[in-house]
């Protein structure tokens, strides 16, 4: 890789001007001698976007959920559930992530009815840690329409008594629960085929950030806080804490967002 030296470039958190000097492939403090110089004015300066099985989307909606990969044993689970839906009064569908098979115990499976033990009467959905399978209690089935009809879907388990357990294996079958959360399911579309809705001949321009409709142009920060929804603007929070002042050419902030083997699952 040439050596590069990359001047007036932007921010795209920030909007404040930064230049980079990279030699054999690395930032390095000083550009090298000879480098290829680049003119970034008007341009953001930003890394890849290089997707290794990370799925963007589905990470960032899920910092906005309750982190359950420590959390072992039902009463560490209803004293974690607690402290997290202070305050969520009005989300739909309280919703945790990476749990584990056993997060109620060694040799135990989640379903619905340990669920109910723990919240009773509000809709919960987990989902688990290698993000194939998710159990959700029985208001949150109820909510989904789930308690008197079962779809066609594969991957929606039934218990003895002819009705779902809770476990709901695979995306397709998680996603007619994660509908109704305060994300909408968008985080699980792409992973089945599916794609929100095409904007609209006024929408797409905003959505692309190159037009204007009823305002200036979007930033690309603020599609991509749009497009994945409360995760990724606490991103976007996060990293705004590590900074200081917005310059006048970016003066828009982020507002942060209120927030056994598997059998099911693939590695």
């Amino acid at each position: 890789m040439p050596a590069l030296h990359i001047t007036g470039a932007a921010d795209p958190l920030t909007g404040r001007e930064i230049s980079v000097a990279i030699a054999n492939g690395v930032l390095v403090p000083a550009p090298a001698a000879g480098s290829r110089e680049i003119d970034g004015r008007g341009m953001f300066l930003m890394p890849g976007l290089i997707d290794s099985h990370l799925h963007l989307l589905t990470g960032g909606v899920a910092l906005g959920q309750l982190n359950l990969l420590e959390i072992n044993g039902e009463d560490a689970f209803r004293a974690a559930l607690a402290a997290y839906a202070e305050g969520r009064d009005s989300d739909p569908v309280l919703c945790g992530w990476s749990a584990t098979y056993g997060i109620f115990g060694p040799g135990t499976r989640p379903d619905r009815h340990r669920l109910d033990r723990v919240s009773p009467d509000r809709p919960l959905m987990i989902t688990s840690v290698d993000w194939h399978c998710a159990w959700a209690n029985t208001a949150a089935l109820r909510l989904a329409g789930l308690m008197e009809t079962v779809p066609d879907v594969p991957g929606v388990i039934l218990g003895d008594d002819g009705l779902p357990n809770g476990e709901l294996q695979e995306f397709e079958a998680m996603g007619l629960v994660q509908r109704h959360a305060s994300s909408g399911g968008r985080e699980g579309l792409g992973l089945i085929g599916r794609e929100p809705p095409a904007a609209d001949a006024a929408e797409r321009p905003v959505r692309a950030g190159t037009g204007h409709a009823k305002g200036p142009p979007r930033h690309p920060r603020d599609n991509l806080r749009r497009a994945a929804g409360p995760g990724l603007a606490v991103i976007a929070a996060r990293a705004r804490r590590r900074q200081r002042g917005v310059s006048p050419s970016c003066p828009r902030r982020i507002r942060r967002s209120s927030p056994g083997t598997p059998p099911c699952g693939r590695r």
